[in-house]
C-alpha cells in the first residue's frame, strides 16, 4: 500500500490490513473475518488506535474516527481506504505529515488541563492528589550513578519532563534546556529487602508537593539493597499522563537493564500537540461538536453525586482505598461477552459502575468522567506530556436498570461521548456555568481502565497492589505499591487486566465517601458486572454493537 498512489488497489489494502491486525491483535485472518466486528477480532480501543495509526502512516490518508469503533469491520475500513483520495484532505486537525521537532526551550501556551491543575494547586495548598508515583522492585542492584545518568538522559529526550508552569494566571508552560533544572534524585542503601522499610523511605518523595513554577516536576528515588532496587518515579500530572509514564518507564528500564523494549514511532512533542489541538478545535465542524456537547450536558449541569451541605474550606483531600480483584471466571466472561456483542470490555465496566453508583446513591441520573487519550493522530502516539481529556458519561436509570438494556444504552453513550471527546472538559464547563459546590463540576466520580497496545509493560503494573511481575532480560520487575495520600475526586475506580483476572483500586475522599459507602460501591459493581455477563442472559438485538 503506497502512500503516493492516487488510488489503492483493494487486494493491496486487504493484505496490509491482515498484516497490521496480526501485529496488533496476534490474530491471523481468514477471508470471512473481514466482515466481523473489530472487537470480535480481539481489538480493544487502544489496539484500534494503534491499528489506525499504522494504516494512516502507510496509506498517507486520514480516516474517520467512526471507522474504528468495535462494531465496525475491516471491510468498512478497506472500502474507505479505496475511496479516500491522496493526499489526505484536512479533517479534524492538520493533514498527515511526518513527526516534527519539539521546541527545546522557551515559553508556550499551556493546555486547558494544565491551567486547571495550577488552579487546584493554589486552591488546596497542602494537597498532593496530582502527584503520580510509580514504583518498581527490580531484582538487581543498580548503582546510584547509573540511575542518575539514565534519568538525566530520559529528561533530556522529552521536553515535557523539563517543563514548568508559568505564573498563575498566565496560562503558559516553560520548557527548560537540558541540564538547567536540578535533577531531583535521592537514594538510600539498606542491607535487606524489607518492603515496609522501602515504602517508608519512598513515601516522602512520592507525596512531597511540587513547586509548579520553579520545578522540577519530576523526581526519582531508589532504595538499594545488595540484591534488589526499588525505583520510584514521581511526576506531577500537569506534565505527564499515564500513557507518558509507560513510555518513560520503558526507556528507563531499557537503559538500566540493557534490554530492548518496543518503542513508539518518533513523535511530535507536547507543545506541538497544543498547537495541533488549537488548530483542530478552530473549525466549523469542531465548534458544532462543542455546541452539541453543551446542549447534551446542560440538563445535568448541577449534578452532584455526594452532597455535603455547606462546603467547608479545605487544604487537602485525603484518600482512602478499597482494593479488590474480579475472579478469573468472571474476567473471562467479560472479555468473551464483549467480543460476542462487538464492543470493548470498557462498555461492560462502565455499565456496571454506573449501575453501582445509581444503586448506592439512589440517584436516577449518574455522570462519571473517564480519561480520553487524545492520541488518535499517529504523530502523537509516542508523545510524552499531558494530552488526556476527561470525558463525561451519562447513565440514565429513570426507566430502570435492566442488564440487557443497560448494555445497549452504555454502548450508545460511550460511542456518542467519543464523538465529542476532543472538546476540552473545562471549556465545556465554562459554557455550562454550573453552580459551585466545592466539588468537581458535572461529575464527581471517575472510571479509568488502563489498557495498552504498546507491548512495553503488562497492564497490571498500573494497579500496583496487584504485585504484577514481568521478566525483562532475565531480571524480574515487580509492581511496588505506594498508596495515594490524596485523591482529586469523591470516588475514582481504576482497573486493569492482570493475567487471568481484573484488578481494581477504588479511591475515595474520606470526608465525602465513608468506608462503608465505598465497600457498598465495590460490592454493587461486582454484582452488576456478574449480571451483565450472566451466561443465561438473552442477547439483545440492540446490544450487538460497541465502542
Amino acid at each position: 500500500m503506497d502512500a503516493s498512489d492516487p488510488g489503492i488497489r483493494p487486494e493491496a489494502v486487504r493484505t496490509t490490513l491482515a498484516r497490521l491486525v496480526a501485529a496488533h491483535a496476534g490474530t491471523e485472518l481468514a477471508a470471512e473475518d473481514f466482515a466481523l466486528p473489530l472487537a470480535a477480532l480481539g481489538l480493544d480501543s487502544l489496539k484500534l488506535v494503534a491499528l489506525r495509526g499504522g494504516i494512516e502512516r502507510q496509506s498517507g490518508r486520514r480516516l474517520d474516527t467512526d471507522l474504528f469503533f468495535g462494531d465496525r469491520s475491516l471491510d468498512d475500513i478497506a472500502e474507505a481506504l479505496v475511496r479516500t483520495p491522496a493526499p489526505a484532505e484536512p479533517g479534524r486537525g492538520e493533514p498527515v505529515e511526518g513527526p516534527g521537532a519539539d521546541p527545546d526551550h522557551g515559553a508556550y501556551p499551556a493546555t486547558e488541563g494544565q491551567v486547571q491543575f495550577q488552579f487546584r494547586h493554589e486552591l488546596l495548598p497542602e494537597d498532593t492528589a496530582h502527584n503520580l508515583p510509580v514504583a518498581l522492585r527490580i531484582g538487581r542492584r543498580l548503582e546510584p550513578d547509573r540511575i542518575r545518568h539514565a534519568v538525566a538522559a530520559v529528561m533530556a529526550r522529552h521536553a515535557a519532563l523539563r517543563s514548568t508552569l508559568g505564573e498563575p494566571g498566565t496560562a503558559t508552560q516553560v520548557l527548560h534546556e537540558p541540564g538547567t533544572l536540578p535533577l531531583d534524585f535521592a537514594h538510600w542503601e539498606t542491607s535487606t529487602d524489607d518492603e515496609a522499610e522501602a515504602r517508608r523511605l519512598l513515601q516522602n518523595a512520592a507525596h512531597r508537593r511540587f513547586d509548579l513554577t520553579r520545578g522540577p516536576l519530576v523526581r526519582t528515588a531508589a532504595v538499594i539493597s545488595p540484591r534488589s532496587t526499588v525505583l520510584l518515579l514521581t511526576a506531577h500530572h500537569a506534565v505527564v499522563d499515564y500513557w507518558s509514564l509507560r513510555i518513560v518507564l520503558a526507556e528507563l528500564l531499557s537503559s538500566l537493564l540493557d534490554v530492548r523494549l518496543p518503542s513508539p514511532a518518533p513523535a511530535r512533542g507536547a507543545v506541538d500537540w497544543v498547537r495541533h489541538q488549537a488548530h483542530a478545535l478552530d473549525t466549523p465542524a469542531a465548534r458544532a461538536r462543542a455546541a452539541r456537547a453543551v446542549e447534551k450536558w446542560r440538563p445535568v449541569r448541577d449534578h452532584l453525586l455526594f452532597p455535603s451541605g455547606t462546603p467547608a474550606p479545605r487544604r487537602r483531600t485525603p484518600a482512602s482505598v478499597v482494593d479488590f480483584a474480579v475472579a478469573a471466571d468472571l474476567t473471562r466472561r467479560v472479555y468473551e461477552d464483549a467480543k460476542a456483542h462487538g464492543h470493548t470490555p470498557f462498555v461492560l465496566l462502565a455499565g456496571a459502575y454506573l449501575r453501582a453508583l445509581h444503586e448506592v446513591t439512589g440517584q436516577e441520573r449518574i455522570v462519571v468522567g473517564t480519561p480520553y487519550h487524545n492520541r488518535d493522530d499517529w504523530r502523537f502516539a509516542g508523545t510524552v506530556g499531558y494530552l488526556v481529556n476527561m470525558v463525561p458519561l451519562l447513565g440514565d436509570f429513570r426507566s430502570g436498570a435492566d442488564s440487557d438494556d443497560l448494555r445497549a444504552r452504555t454502548w450508545r453513550e460511550v460511542r456518542g461521548s467519543l464523538e465529542t471527546a476532543e472538546v476540552p472538559f473545562f471549556r465545556l464547563v465554562r459554557a455550562l456555568e454550573p453552580p459551585r459546590h466545592g466539588q468537581n463540576p458535572l461529575f464527581q466520580a471517575t472510571l479509568t481502565f488502563q489498557q495498552s497496545a504498546d507491548g512495553l509493560l503488562d497492564d497490571g503494573f498500573s494497579i500496583p497492589w496487584s504485585g504484577c511481575r514481568q521478566s525483562l532480560g532475565g531480571v524480574e520487575v515487580r509492581a511496588f505499591d505506594i498508596p495515594p495520600r490524596d485523591t482529586a475526586f469523591a470516588v475514582s475506580l481504576y482497573g486493569a487486566r492482570d493475567g487471568d483476572r481484573l484488578v481494581f483500586r477504588l479511591e475515595h475522599q474520606e470526608h465525602l465517601v465513608p468506608a462503608r459507602t465505598a465497600g457498598l460501591l465495590r460490592d454493587a459493581f461486582q454484582t452488576a458486572l456478574a449480571d451483565l455477563t450472566a451466561p443465561a442472559a438473552p442477547l439483545s438485538r440492540t446490544g450487538t454493537a460497541g465502542g
